[in-house]
């Protein structure tokens, strides 16, 4: 069972060691210690409606909006996130 997080805050000891991240068509992101393999869930509004593609250099977030093709890097450590739209897809993704 996954601990849930309703004040949008990060699972402690995020960034210092490895993490999985998962999300979902909704606003809430699962994070796996690797370690433990422990489940803890945040609620990430920038996230609602978007597709993550992958997770790089531990806090930033590749996402994709399949509705309009827009892709941007969200990183989730800072508060507010930081947001950095990238150009839009010419091709949708093959999933």
């Amino acid at each position: 069972m996954a601990a849930k997080s309703d004040d949008h805050s990060l699972p402690p000891g995020f960034g210092t060691r490895p993490w999985l991240v998962q999300g979902s068509r909704g606003d809430t992101l699962t994070f796996v210690d690797v370690s433990d393999l422990s489940l803890h869930e945040t609620v990430v509004p920038e996230v609602r409606g978007k597709t993550c593609l992958g997770c790089m250099h531990g806090d930033w977030l590749l996402m994709l909006d399949e509705s309009t093709a827009d892709c941007f890097l969200l990183r989730i450590t800072t508060n507010p996130r930081t947001k950095i739209q990238l150009p839009p897809l010419h091709q949708p993704p093959l999933f």
